[in-house]
């Protein structure tokens, strides 16, 4: 937590934008393997 507290203090702007990066392969990577996972849970085998 220090490290964070640190970072955020010195690169506000650098961690703002890695973090909405982060955010944003994490929606992506859900909106791909959501339907996926629906589709192998609900399909017929």
């Amino acid at each position: 937590m220090k490290k964070l507290g640190k970072t955020l203090g010195f690169y506000p702007v650098a961690t703002i934008k890695s973090f909405q990066i982060m955010v944003f392969w994490i929606m992506t990577i859900l909106a791909i393997l959501v339907p996926l996972f629906y589709f192998a849970i609900h399909a017929p085998l």
